[in-house]
């Protein structure tokens, strides 16, 4: 039907500031990055029924030559009207409205990161060892759909149980107010715009582990024991992140601490 082309590069390092074998002392740092993108071709009107069919939905994809799998398309947005509490929508002969018309939409960002990966180091002393690893994303747009469905596209159901806070605090509500949210009276189903299309760069605690292991003791070899190891061990220990996002039914991230006792015989 069509074709796709995909460009990219993969970086990876590793190096050791400290490596002494004799002493059991080692202690190295490592970088994983990558970062890529592609083009659509050859498609022509070939998928214009997938693309009108999306149109419907909530998907963001479109698949047009010259485009990329990736970009995000909707109709642009102007904010929220301080007059009226209605989104004003900018249409292609740039006049604005606030009917939004699919026939608008445009690349509004990409959810492809310009680089992501991983910034590492790891160290052993003696019976010691410590590990950490932390992961970037930077350049990635995101459409935040907690926004778009828990401060105004809130379901009956989730009224009371799951909704975002800023459905109440940061609603427009009265004339000349600047506000991010429509007016909190109007109770028409939002559209998608590029107003929920948000730039989505993180920071976050991969792992860290600490770890202590005892060999050649005494004690261990009259028990039959030749190694005795603690480790803690915690994932996604912090998160620092451009989009907001309320930790409700859908998590962007969990924490998991764990702690193990390794005996070997």
């Amino acid at each position: 039907v069509g074709y796709l082309t995909t460009k990219g590069l993969e970086l990876k390092i590793n190096y050791n500031f400290i490596y002494d074998l004799k002493n059991n002392f080692v202690w190295g740092v490592g970088l994983m990055s990558t970062s890529g993108n592609n083009k659509l071709g050859g498609f022509n009107n070939a998928l214009a029924s997938l693309n009108a069919a999306a149109q419907k939905t909530s998907s963001l994809t479109r698949f047009y030559d010259g485009a990329s799998s990736n970009d995000l398309w909707a109709v642009p947005s102007l904010g929220i009207d301080p007059a009226t509490g209605q989104e004003v929508f900018l249409k292609k002969n740039g006049q604005s409205t606030f009917t939004l018309d699919k026939k608008d939409e445009v690349v509004m960002g990409n959810s492809r990161e310009t680089a992501t990966g991983v910034v590492s180091t790891n160290l052993t002393y003696k019976g010691f060892s410590f590990g950490l690893y932390v992961r970037y994303s930077f350049g990635a747009e995101r459409f935040n759909s907690a926004l778009y469905n828990k401060v105004e596209n809130i379901a009956k159901a989730d009224i009371f149980d799951n909704q975002d806070a800023r459905a109440f605090t940061d609603r427009w509500t009265t004339p000349g107010q600047i506000a991010q949210f429509k007016a909190i009276g109007l109770k028409n189903d939002t559209p998608i715009s590029s107003r929920f299309i948000q730039k989505d760069d993180y920071i976050s605690g991969e792992s860290i582990r600490f770890g202590y292991r005892i060999t050649d003791r005494a004690w261990l070899k009259r028990n039959g024991v030749t190694a005795l190891g603690f480790n803690a061990l915690a994932n996604e220990f912090f998160r620092v992140s451009t989009i907001k996002a309320e930790r409700g039914i859908d998590f962007p991230f969990s924490r998991i601490y764990s702690l193990s006792l390794n005996v070997s015989f």
